[in-house]
């Protein structure tokens, strides 16, 4: 495998992603805490989630300049402590990209990676769209789920 420089296209198309291994106890920089140190220095939004829930679930999306948001964070994650997924901790994009009237969107695409990095790309793709529209003045207001999360299940409970 190639590693891939911080300038290429490939990982400036994903959003800066961290790894919480809550049973790695390097991943913590002390036991009170599984939130990493420098999480509470950043600015804007960030989405938690559990690496392998499905259905939407255990998604929170965390402001770190808010007390609230850090304490029911660390809350999530010390209630999983010893759980046996991880947690993935991805800042939230500012200002996504959007489809039919302001509607945020993520693509579904099935392919297979073999051998030399070969890829086959599966014809149909399928477009998740979020039930309510995105507005700018939404990216301060991160409790809607239905305009934020586009995942399937979120959005049928709408």
């Amino acid at each position: 495998a190639k590693i891939v420089g911080p300038n290429s296209p490939a990982t400036s198309a994903v959003p800066e992603t961290h790894v919480i291994d809550l049973d790695d106890s390097d991943d913590s920089d002390n036991e009170s805490s599984s939130l990493p140190a420098w999480f509470a220095t950043t600015g804007g939004a960030w989405v938690l989630k559990r690496s392998e829930s499905n259905r939407g679930e255990d998604i929170f999306f965390v402001r770190p300049e808010s007390p609230e948001d850090r304490l029911e964070a660390e809350r999530l994650l010390a209630a999983d402590r010893g759980g046996e997924s991880p947690w993935v901790l991805q800042r939230y994009i500012k200002r996504p990209m959007l489809v039919d009237g302001d509607f945020k969107f993520h693509l579904r695409v099935m392919v297979l990676a073999i051998d030399d990095l070969r890829v086959f790309v599966h014809d149909a793709a399928v477009a998740l769209c979020a039930a309510e529209q995105f507005r700018e003045e939404d990216g301060v207001d991160l409790s809607n789920k239905f305009a934020h999360a586009t995942n399937h299940c979120v959005q049928k409970k709408h």
